[in-house]
C-alpha cells in the first residue's frame, strides 16, 4: 500500500470571484480547472459556462448558440492534439469533446445514452461514461468515441447501480481504475480498465463527483451537505461540511469539486445550494 499523505487543512476564500454585474448563480453542476489554472464553471442559467483567471476575475463565457443542452458534467484532460474538454449533455443524450472555448471536436448521442451523467478518460485515451439517470451502466468508448463495451445493470449487487452519477480514472496502488459515483446506492464501485469489478467504498451520503490531486489523494462531493476526503487507500481522512447550511464552509448540496495546482478545492452546488466555494489549503 501507498504511504499516505498528511490530513489536509482548509479555509474558506471569501469573495474571491470577481462576477459580472446582475449575474446570478443557478444549479452549479460542475467545476473544473485547467492546467493555467482557469476556472470553468458549468450552471444552468445563462450565460451557461463562466470562465475566470486564477486571481477571480471574469474572462468571458461559451457563447449561448445551442450547441449544448443540458450540460451535466465536463473533465479537462490534455494531449497530443492538446487541451480539451469531455462535455456530457445530458438531455441531448450526447458526450462531447471539445476545445477549451466549447467548440465541438466530435460528439457521439443517440439511444445508446439515456440522460447520461459523467464522463473521464484514461491515460490511454480511452473514455468512460456513467449513464446516469436513464440507464443503469458505465460505457467505454475509444479516444474518439467508438463503443467498446458496456456493463451495469439495475440493483445493489457489485457491478450494479442505482444511479451511476460521476466517474473518475485514477492510479490505485498503481494500476489504473474507474471510480463510478453509484448516488442512490450510497456507495462508489471501482472497476479495472475493463469492467471487471474491484471493490466498493461506503459510508458515503450519495456520491455525486470524484476527483483525484498529484498527492493521492481523493475528494467525494457528495449531495447530502459534505466533501470526504480519502488517503491513497481510499480511507477517509477528513470532512469538509456535513451540515444542511448556506454558511460559508458548509454546503446544501455539493454536486462537483475540482482543485488548482495550488491544491486549492473549488466545490459547486445544485438544488436550493446554487452557488460555488473556494476553499484555500493551509
Amino acid at each position: 500500500m501507498r504511504e499516505t499523505a498528511a490530513v489536509p487543512q482548509f479555509e474558506v476564500v471569501d469573495d474571491w470571484l470577481t462576477l459580472p454585474e446582475g449575474f446570478r448563480w443557478g444549479q452549479v453542476v460542475q467545476v473544473v480547472v485547467d492546467a493555467a489554472d482557469r476556472v470553468y464553471y458549468f450552471h444552468r442559467l445563462k450565460p451557461g459556462v463562466m470562465i475566470f483567471a486564477p486571481d477571480g476575475s471574469h474572462l468571458g463565457s461559451w457563447p449561448e448558440d445551442g450547441r449544448f443542452e443540458d450540460i451535466h458534467s465536463a473533465w479537462y484532460g490534455k494531449d497530443a492534439d492538446g487541451e480539451y474538454f469531455l462535455v456530457v449533455d445530458r438531455d441531448r443524450n450526447a458526450v462531447a469533446r471539445t476545445t477549451l472555448s466549447g467548440e465541438k471536436v466530435w460528439e457521439v448521442a443517440g439511444a445508446r445514452f439515456n440522460k447520461p451523467t459523467d464522463a473521464a478518460a484514461a491515460t490511454n485515451g480511452d473514455i468512460y461514461v456513467s449513464d446516469g439517470y436513464g440507464h443503469p451502466y458505465v460505457h467505454h468508448l475509444s479516444p474518439t468515441g467508438e463503443h467498446i463495451a458496456t456493463w451495469g445493470s439495475s440493483g445493489v449487487a457489485p457491478s450494479q447501480f442505482h444511479l451511476p452519477h460521476g466517474v473518475w480514472v485514477a492510479e490505485r496502488d498503481g494500476v489504473e481504475c474507474v471510480y463510478v459515483c453509484d448516488r442512490e446506492n450510497r456507495r462508489i464501485q471501482l472497476f479495472s480498465l475493463n469492467g471487471e469489478y474491484l471493490g466498493k467504498l461506503t459510508n458515503l451520503r450519495r456520491p455525486t463527483d470524484i476527483i483525484t490531486g498529484p498527492d493521492g489523494l481523493r475528494y467525494v462531493s457528495e449531495l447530502l451537505h459534505r466533501v470526504t476526503i480519502l488517503n491513497a487507500n481510499d480511507h477517509a481522512i477528513a470532512h469538509i461540511g456535513g451540515e444542511a447550511r448556506a454558511e460559508a464552509g458548509q454546503f446544501i448540496a455539493p454536486h462537483s469539486v475540482a482543485l488548482d495546482s495550488s491544491g486549492a478545492l473549488y466545490v459547486t452546488e445544485v438544488l436550493e445550494g446554487q452557488r460555488v466555494q473556494k476553499f484555500r489549503r493551509v
